[in-house]
């Protein structure tokens, strides 16, 4: 039988962790998922993105379960009994068939219609950083990626705005100088959030990060 605390944190956690919270996280997982980034790292980077710090608590322990080999329906459940059986349902059929990032969606969209975008709202997405993605997405379709390519993805997404031109203009000179392009758009944490620079960052083939840049600019 549980003892007071346990009872206490389980009341807590039911409280204060929304159905939609936990639809944010699978949203995050989907996308990560969906650009390819392995499964403990997609977890990582999907908890990480959580603004609720009481979910944040429960999957970073489901976190660890994962990493010692547990499914991903068990390492939920034993972290976190009184998470929501809709997310449990998209994890195991998910896991199971093989198509994990379709159910995380469609679960995170039946309960928040447009999770894409609320999932951006959270983090602070700045516009001209969905622009940005949308454009180089575009553009690696048919191109290896380079410093001037990432410029004129930059000068697409900057319209009228200075501020963030110049911001191109530091990025194109770090990967000039030997920087990949997930560090050079991390040193600007006021027009890239954590989330869309960590996607970035794990991105090892042209492929793969154009897969992730079309998501991330999706409007």
């Amino acid at each position: 039988m549980p003892n007071l605390k346990d009872r206490v944190w389980s009341w807590l956690t039911k409280m204060f962790i929304k159905r939609s919270a936990q639809a944010l996280f699978a949203e995050a997982l989907g996308q990560a998922l969906s650009g390819g980034i392995e499964i403990s790292v997609a977890i990582r980077l999907a908890v990480a993105a959580s603004p609720n710090f009481r979910l944040r608590a429960q999957l970073s322990e489901m976190h660890m379960r994962v990493r010692e080999g547990n499914s991903l329906k068990t390492s939920l459940c034993k972290s976190w009994p009184d998470a929501d059986p809709g997310l449990i349902s998209a994890l195991e059929v998910g896991e199971y068939h093989g198509c994990l990032p379709e159910e995380l969606f469609a679960y995170a969209r039946r309960v928040v219609p447009e999770a894409h975008r609320a999932l951006a709202r959270v983090n602070w997405r700045r516009p001209e950083a969905v622009k940005f993605a949308a454009a180089l997405g575009r553009l690696l379709r048919d191109r290896r990626m380079t410093p001037a390519l990432v410029e004129d993805a930059g000068r697409t997404a900057a319209e009228s705005n200075p501020k963030f031109m110049q911001t191109i203009a530091s990025i194109v000179h770090d990967l000039e100088n030997g920087c990949f392009l997930g560090q050079a758009i991390g040193k600007h944490p006021n027009h890239f959030d954590a989330f869309f620079c960590g996607l970035v960052s794990e991105a090892q083939t042209r492929e793969q990060m154009q897969t992730i840049l079309e998501l991330l600019g999706k409007v």
